[in-house]
This record gives structure tokens, C-alpha cells and sequence, in this order.
């Protein structure tokens, strides 16, 4: 009986070391305040920039032409793999409101504030 509170013990704690490890950063995401780009003061070009805290991490390249964002391309993300559809629905919410002020993306919207954060970060202001 003491073998299995001890294995029960050991379980447990390395459960909330696993979850503290896995949201590390989660809290700084979520609270991230995303300006929104006036693209008429863009001149046209190619700009990169990137955002990254704890598993949530994104490297864009946005193409703007003609006050617009022409292209938005996701160069480096972490777990880009698992987030394959999120980032084809949020790079088409952004191209279609031209605008980084969007909706954040149901149950993904950590990821959705990395990857407005990373595109803030690409164009100047």
C-alpha cells in the first residue's frame, strides 16, 4: 500500500512539473497587446519579424504593396505540424481584413496572438 502512495506521489508531481513546463509563457501570450498597422504609412516592401514565448513561437515575412498586406507568409513556427489548418485560417483572417485587428481563433487563441504579435513586429511604424 505505501509502494502505491509513493508511485501516486511521483505521478502527480511530475503531472503539474509536465503542465507547468507545457504552459510556460501562456500568461504573457494571452495578455499581449496587439496594435493594428496603419498600412498607408507602409511603404511598400518585404518585412520579417517574429514573436516567441514558451511553445507558442511564429516567424512571418509580410509582403506590403500599394497599402496592403500582398502576401503573408509564416516562415518558422513551433509545431507548425499540429497547426497546419489554424495557420491557413488565420493568415486567410488577416489578408481578408488587411487589418491584425481579427478575432482570435476558437481554442487557439494563444497561437492567434503569437501570430498577430510576430506580424506587428514585421511592420514598422
Amino acid at each position: 500500500m505505501r509502494i502505491l502512495l509513493y508511485v501516486l506521489g511521483g505521478l502527480i508531481v511530475l503531472t503539474a512539473v509536465f503542465m507547468a513546463v507545457f504552459n510556460f509563457g501562456k500568461g504573457d501570450v494571452i495578455g499581449l497587446k496587439i496594435g493594428n498597422a496603419d498600412l498607408s504609412k507602409v511603404a511598400d516592401g518585404v518585412y520579417t519579424g517574429s514573436y516567441a514565448k514558451g511553445r507558442w513561437g511564429y516567424t512571418v515575412k509580410v509582403t506590403v504593396a500599394g497599402n496592403r498586406i500582398a502576401d503573408l507568409e509564416i516562415t518558422d513556427c513551433k509545431n507548425a505540424k499540429i497547426y497546419t489548418d489554424f495557420n491557413n485560417a488565420i493568415t486567410a483572417r488577416v489578408m481578408d481584413a488587411q487589418s491584425l485587428n481579427i478575432d482570435t481563433v476558437s481554442g487557439a487563441s494563444v497561437n492567434t496572438k503569437a501570430f498577430l504579435k510576430a506580424i506587428e513586429n514585421a511592420l514598422p511604424r
